[in-house]
């Protein structure tokens, strides 16, 4: 062999070498990326069934204030329900009698 084609035989096989290192490094990035893909979803499903304390006072605190807004919007509506029932009486009956 001359040194021509074993300079490009050096070089292709230099470049076969490159591809299959940069191959390799994907499929293990891709494999690990997986890996911990699904331990972390296994962490978070173990992790959704417990509820810290904190949180359950925070979630009965808001729910409380749920109720407690519902309460006072009925009683805003209960209020303008009456001052229109008020006014149609008012303007039902003439100001001055004739």
């Amino acid at each position: 062999m001359d040194d021509g084609t074993m300079a490009l035989l050096i070089g292709l096989l230099g470049t076969v070498l490159g591809f299959l290192l940069f191959g390799a490094a994907l499929a293990g990035a891709w494999i690990l990326g997986r890996a911990r893909g699904q331990r972390d979803a296994a962490a978070a499903r173990d992790s959704s069934a417990v509820i810290a304390p904190d949180a359950a006072r925070q979630i009965a605190r808001v729910e409380q204030l749920v109720v407690d807004l519902g309460v006072e919007i009925e009683r805003i509506s209960e209020s303008q329900r009456f001052s229109a029932r008020l006014l149609a009486e008012r303007e039902s009956k003439p100001a001055l009698p004739e």
